[in-house]
């Protein structure tokens, strides 16, 4: 699986830290309560497309994926979202459904 490129994870209970081997992925999408370690996704410097549907409080792990040109994050609780002008490569981002904190 470590020369894996799409992952889609969707409502399944799970830990995500098995996904730090995955280095070659280029598109994530994590949908649902998955078990969030955000510092898994910092292994990941080849994703090019990330889509979270999940309740995500905290994306500045987002700065260590400078490949990342395609951003969806969806029924979140963020109230800060610095962490988006590191992100050089990105073209698409889209922030909906966002929870109040």
């Amino acid at each position: 699986m470590s020369q894996l490129r799409e992952l889609k994870l969707s409502n399944i209970s799970m830990d995500i830290t098995s996904l730090a081997g995955l280095v070659h992925l280029k598109k994530l999408t994590l949908v649902g309560d998955l078990i969030f370690h955000a510092e898994v996704l910092k292994n990941l410097g080849q994703l090019q497309e990330l889509n979270v549907v999940s309740n995500l409080s905290d994306i500045d792990f987002l700065a260590t994926l400078d490949q990342l040109r395609i951003l969806t994050l969806s029924d979140t609780s963020l109230s800060n979202i610095d962490a988006l002008a590191k992100l050089s490569q990105l073209k698409i981002l889209n922030l909906s459904n966002k929870r109040r904190s």
